[in-house]
Parts: structure tokens; C-alpha cells; sequence
């Protein structure tokens, strides 16, 4: 039974992995991942049984990972780990079905026992799914369990001979095969219609037609022929025409990626890895792609593309200049360099483009220009970003992003904008003088002090007092992560003389003292 532990804590995961007793659980393989994203990619090749799994960690937390799990492995058995016994976690454990709930501090009696009840059930499954009935159901059954079989390295010869002798046409694993990736913008429709639809087409070219549900948004196919010359491009193209032609009609945005065609079924492992890597081509082509090993019209590089390093300064450079149109344009541009290469990792393609929303965040909320800030909003704005399907959606949240962000810029400098971007800006540059006030600022900027206060509560909605304190607050969370400063010394480092009195304004906004806050996030 295989186990993934999901923590990005090191010491923990460590003492969990010396700790736990795997072989009286009758685990016999462990994996690791740092958080819900490295998880996600752990999976796909790993397919773990049961998934052991912080709650809060950064990019993706557990919850977040745990939903993801239950649209792609359903079967697979969640255990929660968290030093943070809030209702909300409690009942979203609920809800995702988790097998337990274990505090931190862990102790490892209770998530032996907590691993050994997900060992139990996923058994229990197990057997339970052995003795199905063998009734009128089990050539459909077998039928779906062959075609899953075909993507397995290493297949059972005995087992795949049973499952495909239930299939018309006395098919044999000698036969010649092709797997066939179909990637859904939404859960599929129903499966035993469109099967149908794909056997009828397939039986015209005396190509038999296999087909299962990796998970709600992939369809795995399997193409199986006496020989390989009724698996030409020619014939791989008529068979996936209408069924193409009947996603659309249910208006399923889709894309199809043919792996390279194999003699013997015992390789047919080595056709859905193909398939596997060509369906990322279609994140860089866009819906509706069918791509086709070995195909001249899916020759682009397949290297990893790696923007210019000057890119991303003239992207820093045209904001700092309010060149909005100049950004525009390079983000296209850099749209288009990495259609020419779609060989690059999706997830790279995703962090930079989270990364440029980022800096856009950072440099207006530098400007004055209150948006989306925060973690929170960065997490959500992560969560959009992680689920687009193609490059240009992703381009489409940027560049939205930017066309908010200018209209806002626009608004901002007619009114009283400009000067309380001052106020922000120096405020940002000298929020760690203690001596920083109102008077101050109203001095720097030469302006009356009851103007600068008008000014900037009617541009900002809050005080120049208060902004103050929100933003120390703020710089002040960032460096309570630093377990090697004391709270005294970052007191001082955003401004307060006092620490008692830093400490009565954290928790005013907070809810938590500093140290608190500190055991808390870390």
C-alpha cells in the first residue's frame, strides 16, 4: 500500500517518516511532498493509496489539495493533520470525507491509529469491490478495467487476457494499440453514450474501442487493432472526427492527444505516456486541439522555454513609467514565445505568470492604489491562475488584471491620487522612524497638515494615522516568520519605542498577541 505524507515543516516530516511503524501498517512505500502543489504532481505518477496531510502550508493548503484529490482519486483514503482545531477545518474534513482529523503537536500513537483505520477501510474497499457480481455487468466492467489495465506498466499478461477475452473479436494481447488522452473543460458527459458513439466509428475501420474515466476531466481511450496499419494518422483522425463533433455539440470544450501506435499490447504503457506528455501541447494551443503523434503539424521545440531575463525588468521598468499599452504588448509577446515551445513545464508557465500578478499587486499597492493585497487574495488569485486550462486564460487574468489596475490609475491621478500616493510612498520609506507623524509628512510634502489629512481620507477611505499603524502591523507579521529576531527588536524595527504598546496595537488588529501570531503561522 503506498502512503504520500504532505508537510512543509522538514523536522515534522522527518520525525513522522523515523517515528511511524509503516510495516504493521502494511505500508510498503512512502513518498513526500512540501505542500498541495508539489502533492498534485507527486500524484500523477504516484497514485497513492492514503495521503497524510498537513492543513496549512503555503501555494496550496491541505484543504485545497484534498478537493483536488477527491475529482482525480476518489478512492483514495485522506488523513489531516493540523495544529489548528477550528470548526471550519473540521468541517471541511467532513466534507471531503477525511478518515480522521490528528492535532499537532503529533502524537504518533494517534496517527498510527488514525493510518491504520484509512489501511482498514481502504481494504475493506478493496474486497468489497472482488466481490462484485458477476452478472450481465461484468463484461462492461472488465471491458473498463482492461482499458485501465493497457495504461499500466508492467500489466499482468494473465489478467489482461481474461479482461480482453470478454471483448468481441476473440481479442488477444498480440494485437497492435494506441492510447488516446481527452481532456474536458468540465465533468464528462455521460460515458457509456459517448463510448458507444466511439465504438460505432472505430468498428467502421475494424479498430475495437476501449474507454475509461481517469478522472472527471480526462478520458483515457484505448484503440486496439489486429495490426498497426489500421491505426494510421489517417484512421486515428476519422475515428476521433465524430466524437469530437459530439463533445462539441454538448458544447464540452475539449482536447485530444493520440500516443504513438504500438505493436503488442504488452507496450501499450509506452503509447499512453506519449499521449500523456503530447495533451500538455494543448495548454499552449488552446481548445479543441487534437494532437497527434508524430504528426509534422506537432514538430514545435519540445525544450523548455526560458524567457529573457530582460523581460521581466522591462516589465518592472514600463510600470514604474505608466507605460500600460508597452506591458500589453510584452505580455503578448511572451505569450506567443511560449506557444512556440510547448515542451515547457505548465506549472513554470503558471508561477510566472503569479509572479508578474504579484509585482502588478505590489507596485499599485506601493502607488496608493488599494486592490487585491493581502494573502488571502493572492492564495485566491493563485487558485484562478493553477485551474486555467490554457495559456490564454492565464494571459487573460494578467492582462485584466492590468486593464483594472489602469482605469484605476487614470481615476486616481484626475483627483486627489497623486499627492496621497506621496503620503503612501513616504510612508512606506520611513514607517520605521519613531518619530514618523502627520506633522512630518504635512512638512516633507510642504502642504498644510489639515490638507493632507483631508486629502488622503477622502482618496483612501482611513487616516493617515491609521494607515500608518496598518502598514507597521503589517511589516511587522512579515518579520514575526523570522523565529531568529525577538519581538522586542521587531517592535523597534517598525517604529514603536514601546513594546507593550506594539504589542496592544497587534492585537488590536490581530486578535493575537506577537508571539502568539508567531506560534501560530509558523
Amino acid at each position: 500500500m503506498k502512503l504520500l505524507l504532505v508537510e512543509d515543516e522538514r523536522l515534522t516530516r522527518e520525525g513522522i517518516l523515523e517515528s511511524v511503524d509503516w510495516s504493521r501498517l502494511h505500508i510498503s512505500e512512502v513518498k513526500e511532498a512540501v505542500d498541495g502543489m508539489d502533492a498534485l504532481a507527486v500524484c500523477e505518477a504516484y497514485e497513492p493509496d492514503i495521503v497524510l496531510t498537513d492543513i496549512k502550508m503555503p501555494r496550496m493548503d491541505g484543504v485545497a489539495l484534498a478537493s483536488q484529490l477527491r475529482r482525480k482519486y476518489p478512492n483514495c483514503k485522506i488523513v489531516f493533520m493540523s495544529g489548528y482545531a477550528e470548526k471550519e477545518y473540521l468541517k471541511a474534513a467532513i466534507t471531503l470525507k477525511a478518515i480522521s482529523y490528528v492535532e499537532k503537536p503529533l502524537d504518533v500513537d494517534e496517527v498510527e491509529a488514525a493510518l491504520a483505520t484509512a489501511v482498514s477501510e481502504h481494504e475493506a474497499e478493496r474486497k468489497q469491490q472482488q466481490m462484485l457480481s458477476l452478472s450481465a455487468e461484468k463484461a462492461h466492467l472488465l471491458k473498463r478495467q482492461a482499458a485501465q489495465t493497457l495504461t499500466r506498466p508492467n500489466a499482468d499478461r494473465g489478467d489482461l487476457a481474461q479482461e480482453l477475452s470478454w471483448l468481441p473479436g476473440s481479442i488477444t494481447p498480440e494485437y497492435a494499440g494506441v492510447t488516446c488522452m481527452v481532456k474536458l473543460d468540465r465533468e464528462h458527459p455521460e460515458l457509456d453514450e459517448l463510448e458507444r458513439l466511439l465504438e460505432s466509428s472505430a468498428a467502421e475501420y475494424g479498430v475495437a474501442a476501449l474507454m475509461f474515466a481517469k478522472d472527471d476531466r480526462h478520458v483515457v481511450v484505448q484503440l486496439i487493432a489486429p495490426d498497426r496499419s489500421k491505426l494510421s494518422a489517417t484512421n486515428l483522425k476519422d475515428v476521433f472526427s465524430m466524437f469530437s463533433y459530439e463533445l462539441r455539440g454538448r458544447q464540452v470544450k475539449h482536447d485530444i492527444a493520440i500516443g504513438v501506435p504500438v505493436a503488442g499490447l504488452a507496450h501499450a504503457h509506452e503509447s499512453y505516456i506519449t499521449a500523456v506528455v503530447l495533451l500538455q501541447e494543448s495548454f499552449f494551443r488552446g481548445p479543441y486541439s487534437l494532437i497527434l503523434y508524430g504528426d509534422p503539424a506537432s514538430t514545435s521545440p519540445k525544450e523548455p522555454h526560458t524567457p529573457d531575463p530582460k523581460h521581466l525588468e522591462r516589465f518592472k521598468e514600463m510600470l514604474a513609467q505608466e507605460k500600460f499599452d508597452d506591458y500589453e504588448r510584452l505580455v503578448r509577446q511572451l505569450s506567443s514565445e511560449f506557444r512556440r515551445a510547448p515542451g515547457t513545464p505548465v506549472n513554470q508557465v503558471k508561477e510566472l505568470y503569479y509572479r508578474l500578478v504579484q509585482e502588478l499587486e505590489h507596485y499599485f499597492h506601493e502607488a496608493g492604489l488599494h486592490g487585491e493585497t493581502g494573502s488571502e487574495a493572492m492564495s485566491a488569485a493563485w487558485e484562478r491562475m493553477f485551474e486555467c486550462r490554457y495559456l490564454g486564460e492565464l494571459q487573460d487574468i494578467l492582462l485584466a488584471k492590468l486593464q483594472v489596475w489602469h482605469k484605476a490609475w487614470e481615476t486616481h491621478q484626475k483627483g486627489h491620487g497623486h499627492i496621497s500616493s506621496k503620503i503612501v510612498k513616504y510612508v512606506h520609506q520611513h514607517y520605521a522612524d519613531d518619530h514618523l507623524s502627520v506633522q512630518e509628512i504635512s512638512d516633507h510634502l510642504q502642504l498644510s497638515m489639515s490638507y493632507v489629512i483631508s486629502v488622503f481620507k477622502e482618496a483612501t477611505g482611513t487616516t493617515v494615522k491609521q494607515y500608518v499603524l496598518e502598514y507597521r502591523i503589517e511589516k511587522a507579521r512579515e518579520l514575526l516568520k523570522e523565529r531568529s529576531l525577538k519581538v522586542s527588536d521587531i517592535a523597534g524595527q517598525v517604529g514603536f519605542k514601546d513594546g507593550e504598546y506594539f504589542a496592544k496595537v497587534f492585537r488590536k488588529f490581530t486578535g493575537m498577541t506577537p508571539s502568539e501570531y508567531r506560534e501560530r503561522f509558523q
